[in-house]
């Protein structure tokens, strides 16, 4: 259905014409989709960015579903721990740092 006049076109039912109400109501869409290949599908048919559009391009040898799962962990269900910062130091070796050392991880607060 298409809300406008002649005179002011308005926007569809999805807020297309306006990006900001079309970004909240396909966010709200996928987040009622619990088919991971089905939300793959619909971010690349509905898409806001680049990544989104070529989702299911190429020849990719990830695998698509786990990563629209984590996708959801993070963007829809907020379910997914903050990332730490670490720091990272290798051992010396002649007074140098050695790089074939295993390098020792401390977390940065």
């Amino acid at each position: 259905m298409w809300f406008g006049t002649p005179d002011n076109p308005g926007f569809d039912e999805r807020g297309v014409v306006d990006e900001a109400r079309a970004k909240a109501y396909y966010q709200a869409e996928w987040a009622k989709i619990k088919d991971p290949s089905k939300l793959m599908k619909d971010k690349a048919e509905y898409c806001f960015t680049p990544e989104d559009a070529f989702i299911l391009e190429g020849d990719n040898h990830f695998d698509q579903e786990k990563l629209v799962e984590q996708l959801q962990a993070i963007e829809l269900h907020k379910t997914v721990e903050k990332p730490r910062c670490i720091r990272l130091s290798w051992g010396l070796k002649d007074g140098e740092v050695d790089r074939d050392s295993k390098p020792k991880c401390e977390f940065v607060e």
